[in-house]
């Protein structure tokens, strides 16, 4: 019976002299074999259309029947190996928090004990700090009466509320997508706010207010 350490074995075997390395394998119960691999530089298609061809040459379809798909680890896929995390160290990461929360933040180490986060830090000295703590604060308030949290709704509520305060629309934007990006760039922020979800804002806008220190 084919089983995930022979097709593991196989595939490392293959691999063995080079820079790319197995992530996971599964097996379904109806033989579909799915190998995920990465590398610490690049995998090409013509790589996995290799690591696919050898595994084949040794598996016999005639004892056994069976479909085999070898795919490279993309972007957005789970990292899985701490090596796939040492390879991004610095780069701006997406983190599943135990307690649900989304997290974008910069990746700054990884071992066996765990990861070390940050926000970035030019963002962070810029917009965390005298009065924007207390105003993001006023403003999950706003976001939480939202019914209708659409994109265009969004806006057209916070930006009565920014003009009724007369607050700095510039001030209130940023301190906001430190909140929910973690960075200085992205999509205009009514987009993020639409596309993750009225809770997932709420929730990290809870988790900055609970977790960052103001900057002096």
């Amino acid at each position: 019976m084919i089983d995930v350490k022979t097709v593991t074995e196989i595939a490392e075997r293959h691999l063995e002299g080079s820079d790319i390395y197995v992530v996971e394998c599964k097996i379904s119960p109806m033989g579909e074999i799915e190998l995920l691999i990465d590398s610490d530089t690049a995998v090409k298609l013509e790589d996995c259309a290799a690591l696919n061809r050898a595994i084949e040459a040794e598996l016999d379809r005639e004892v056994e029947d069976y479909s085999l798909m070898v795919a490279s680890a993309g972007i957005g896929t789970e990292l899985k190996l701490l090596r796939q995390y040492n390879k991004i160290i610095g780069s701006s990461v997406e983190v599943l928090l135990k307690d649900g929360i989304k997290l974008l933040a910069k990746l700054n180490s990884a071992d066996e004990a765990g990861i070390i986060l940050s926000y970035e830090e030019k963002q962070a000295k810029k917009y965390w700090k005298s009065e924007n703590p207390a105003r993001l604060k006023e403003l999950r308030e706003v976001l939480a009466s939202i019914e209708d949290f659409s994109k265009e709704n969004t806006e057209a509520v916070v930006g009565a509320w920014i003009a009724e305060k007369e607050y700095g629309m510039g001030q209130i934007m940023n301190t906001l997508r430190l909140a929910l990006v973690g960075a200085g760039k992205g999509p205009g922020m009514y987009d993020v706010t639409a596309f993750i979800g009225k809770q997932e804002c709420l929730k990290r806008i809870d988790y900055i207010l609970e977790n960052l220190k103001p900057a002096e």
